[in-house]
């Protein structure tokens, strides 16, 4: 009874705090974007023979979340040495 009145209370907050995006119309791809999508998976499935697509995707996401961990905390730490008293 707890466990399902805190996700109860959970998915009413999550429901609370996306409301404005809610109220948003929806969205759809043109034609010819999804046209292009298509088009570039053709073109990646047979580049897909000489290097394997996903590894590279993987690897440059990966590279790209290490980066991005390391820029947040770069500005965390200037934020807190711009914060007079704490140092």
């Amino acid at each position: 009874m707890i466990t399902s009145f805190l996700l109860k209370a959970f998915h009413a907050l999550v429901y609370i705090m996306l409301y404005p995006l809610r109220l948003l119309p929806d969205v759809d791809l043109s034609g010819s974007i999804g046209s292009a999508i298509s088009t570039a998976g053709g073109y990646l499935s047979g580049l897909n023979d000489i290097i394997p697509i996903s590894t590279l995707i993987a690897v440059i996401g990966l590279i790209l979340a290490v980066e991005g961990a390391i820029f947040v905390y770069k500005g965390v730490n200037w934020l807190i040495r711009k914060i007079p008293g704490i140092n």
